[in-house]
């Protein structure tokens, strides 16, 4: 690499880091609201939410990092050529392929940064992400822990407790059970407390009064008791029957599942797709770095400018990237499309190597525009 190729690289560079932080905040903005929902109603602190945005990051980026380098790439190549800059390097004698390195470096570096997320950062990241979320359901203490509330922790049960003065003593508490909308229940207490058993949690009520009210007839009944225990693990969400989602599992989980597990032996070809989108999809970061370089660096010199072609190569990467998000939907039930999760990209690369090669055909013929013959502007 020679000082005008990290001069190119540092033009791509900084776009592509804006390009990623603008994209990925507004994906994040999309999917935050069912953890924003998660740690409000849960009654869990701002620093969890941070946590659970960072931990989501590495899954964001894996399907945002090819299109920023697109975009900076595209940008920052427009950015030299407009400025005359890709004149002077071809003048002073610097090679299409002098030119080629920096943009080829820039996508493998992207392509490398990409197979670490995909391969440790994103299910390590997801696994920790899942395995908090289930504690915060888990902890209805958290739910139900707050003073001169009415709290819902389920679909009708409403709890309502008056104080919690430290040493662990809730005072006048009151929990309205109606999930059975004709036997209708409210327990009254004047004192109470959280217990963790190896059942679940329990809350154990004293000196309280339970309303029993028989919607047919209207009667009310009461019930005098001294203590009552409350089973609140019914309010908790179990666990899937299998142990990880897709996401939560490294490669080596993809391809060797526990074929024992009745989730992993029906599903073996999601899991297979999954394992070949993740070897294959950093392969895009590669293939739309280059299809830009076509677009600005080769064809023709034209006065006129060259929008038509950037739109062409806007139309090329996208077409590109929706067939690879298509083979991968489709990859799950027909597993005889694996193949064209690598071919798609590999494909595109070989196919701007061919445009950028000395043999191309057409319009993109070795000529004035060519950077090997690029005319000083004004010449």
């Amino acid at each position: 690499m020679t000082r005008l190729g990290f001069y190119m690289l540092r033009q791509m560079a900084v776009p592509m880091v804006f390009a990623t932080i603008g994209m990925t905040a507004v994906v994040w903005l999309t999917q935050s609201l069912d953890m924003i929902d998660l740690v409000v109603n849960r009654g869990q602190s701002a620093l969890v939410f941070a946590k659970l945005s960072v931990l989501i990051l590495p899954l964001l980026l894996t399907n945002i990092l090819p299109i920023a380098i697109f975009v900076a790439t595209l940008y920052g190549l427009h950015r030299l050529r407009e400025d005359s800059e890709l004149i002077v390097m071809g003048a002073s004698g610097m090679s299409r392929w002098g030119l080629l390195r920096p943009v080829l470096l820039f996508g493998t570096l992207a392509a490398l940064f990409a197979y670490s997320l995909n391969l440790y950062f994103m299910p390590a990241g997801y696994r920790t992400m899942k395995d908090m979320v289930y504690e915060i359901r888990e902890d209805i203490a958290g739910v139900l822990l707050r003073e001169g509330e009415f709290v819902t922790p389920a679909d009708g049960v409403t709890v309502y407790i008056g104080a919690a003065p430290p040493g662990g003593d809730l005072l006048d508490l009151m929990v309205h059970n109606s999930r059975d909308p004709d036997q209708p229940l409210t327990y009254l207490a004047r004192r109470g407390a959280f217990v963790r058993t190896e059942a679940g949690p329990r809350l154990v009520m004293e000196n309280g009064t339970i309303l029993h009210r028989d919607v047919a007839t209207n009667n009310v009944s009461l019930l005098q008791f001294d203590s009552y225990v409350f089973d609140l693990s019914q309010f908790m969400e179990p666990r899937s029957a299998h142990s990880r989602d897709l996401s939560e599992r490294y490669l080596n989980e993809l391809l060797n599942p526990d074929l024992e597990r009745n989730w992993d032996r029906r599903n073996i070809d999601r899991l297979y797709a999954e394992a070949h989108d993740r070897l294959s999809s950093p392969l895009y970061n590669i293939a739309l770095a280059l299809i830009p370089f076509v677009a600005v660096v080769c064809g023709i010199y034209n006065r006129r400018g060259y929008a038509g072609r950037i739109a062409l190569a806007m139309g090329a990467a996208l077409l590109v990237r929706l067939a690879g998000f298509g083979v991968q939907a489709l990859a799950a039930s027909m597993p005889g499309l694996f193949v064209f999760l690598y071919a798609i990209p590999i494909a595109s690369i070989l196919v701007s190597f061919f445009f950028i090669s000395d043999w191309r055909p057409g319009w993109f013929s070795r000529g004035p525009g060519s950077p090997d013959e690029l005319p000083v502007e004004g010449a």
